[in-house]
């Protein structure tokens, strides 16, 4: 077969995937679209707690780029390795407090407060079972992709084989046909003489 052959027979074997995986495609966005929003709406609440969350579940469903942004932290100049927290202007008024200093834990002392982190947290533990759940399904899919198409291949390879053995014994034939051919003609000629050629 040729390598035009083999190209399309590995895009008709992705697009079958696809087209038989439109349930999967909507549940492996589903989790991704939650993750990227939640950080989005985290950080419009002031929650970077929560967006530090959702983001890394994101990372866990989506690959590195192949080129990566370039992100540098600000440190204060008077400080040697104290990093600087930079809001947008939007979140200029909020209070900044910091999760397990003595402030976090008088916030709790609230019980709508502490409520609401201990739904949080639940949510947070929810999320990660069924992002680790889409990695699994994302990984099973990719190998299952993979080895239909390393049994795509031994297909292609062994039509391939099949293919030169018939061209093969077809070019064998055709040279016994053109010998025998020629042979006669000759004979018919008086060119040889060949007494056990009928």
């Amino acid at each position: 077969m040729t390598y035009a052959l083999k190209i399309v027979t590995l895009l008709s074997l992705s697009f079958l995937t696809s087209c038989t995986s439109t349930k999967y495609i909507e549940k492996q966005s589903e989790p991704l679209k939650q993750a990227v929003y939640g950080v989005n709406d985290s950080l419009k609440e002031a929650r970077v707690d929560l967006a530090w969350f959702y983001s890394n579940e994101t990372t866990k469903l989506v690959g590195p780029p192949l080129k990566r942004l370039l992100i540098k932290p600000l440190y204060e100049t008077n400080s040697v390795g104290a990093k600087i927290l930079v809001v947008p202007e939007e979140l200029k008024h909020t209070k900044a407090i910091v999760i397990g200093s003595s402030e976090y834990q008088e916030l709790l002392k609230n019980k709508e407060i502490a409520q609401q982190v201990t739904e949080e947290l639940k949510l947070q533990k929810e999320v990660t079972q069924v992002i680790d759940k889409q990695r699994q399904v994302n990984e099973q899919n990719q190998l299952k992709l993979i080895n239909d198409y390393n049994k795509a291949q031994l297909v292609i390879q062994k039509k391939d084989t099949a293919i030169w053995h018939r061209n093969f014994a077809i070019l064998g034939l055709l040279v016994l046909i053109l010998g025998y051919i020629g042979l006669r003609v000759a004979i018919a000629y008086g060119k040889i003489t060949a007494p056990f050629i009928l």
